[in-house]
């Protein structure tokens, strides 16, 4: 696990994404230096080549299916990539990289098709919302084992997270983080209420951006997500926003 990577997570209207959408996303973080150089599923299929897509990947991606599998690769550092067509009707993309600075805030990735999406630091994402225990045992991290608890419902040991103020909530539409940075496109501003997000009083910013999605930027450092200051805003958007009252419980 990369202690250090920055994590975005986008949901998206279903179709946005075709198995050409793949290479203009890859070359647009090409663009900032992110690169995916292994193939999740088969390592030897070169990816790059003269800091470009190879032909080899270009012929690969044309067999993609997105209806009946996800897409994902990595890098050394187990930063991931994937893009994939989820059963609830929406299409999601999500990645991994090293350098906030680098993260390509484009029409490419940021347009109208969007639902919702997240900018996070992959740590803290990872502690707030993994519940699996034997997932902290895999990447030798350690947990608190007093909140351990046995789910009756699947039949397993799970930490309890329910306590985590910057946990991922599942909304039946798409998935909400009190994230560092919030997008809302135009599916989230009628669930939410538009006015309602652009009054929001604790963000260090609101906008509009020309494709018609909000973005708000929740906190004033990605790295400080951790500090009470910090979850004190998280805590205030989820809140505001009444999250609570939208989750849909994971085990049942």
């Amino acid at each position: 696990m990369n202690y250090k990577g920055f994590y975005y997570d986008g949901f998206y209207q279903e179709f946005s994404f075709n198995n050409e959408s793949v290479n203009i996303i890859l070359l647009e973080l090409l663009k900032h230096n992110i690169t995916y150089p292994i193939n999740w599923e088969f390592e030897e299929l070169k990816i790059y080549e003269n800091n470009h897509l190879s032909n080899e990947w270009y012929d690969y991606t044309t067999r993609i299916d997105f209806n009946n599998e996800s897409f994902i690769l990595r890098d050394d550092n187990y930063q991931s990539f994937s893009m994939s067509r989820y059963l609830r009707k929406f299409d999601l993309l999500n990645f991994e990289f090293s350098k906030l600075e680098a993260f390509p805030n484009s029409s490419i990735i940021i347009n109208s098709s969007l639902k919702s999406s997240f900018l996070n630091l992959s740590k803290y994402n990872f502690m707030q919302s993994t519940d699996n225990p034997q997932t902290y045992n895999l990447y030798k991290i350690k947990y608190d084992k007093s909140k351990l608890y046995f789910n009756e419902s699947i039949q397993m040991e799970l930490l309890d997270i329910s306590g985590n103020i910057g946990r991922k909530r599942d909304l039946g539409v798409f998935d909400f983080y009190p994230a560092y940075k919030i997008w809302f496109g135009e599916e989230a501003q009628e669930l939410f209420g538009k006015e309602k997000i652009l009054q929001f009083k604790e963000a260090i910013y609101i906008k509009e951006l020309p494709c018609g999605v909000i973005e708000m930027q929740l906190m004033d450092d990605i790295n400080k997500c951790h500090l009470p200051y910090n979850q004190e805003k998280q805590k205030a958007i989820v809140e505001y926003l009444e999250i609570d009252k939208l989750e849909i419980p994971k085990y049942e």
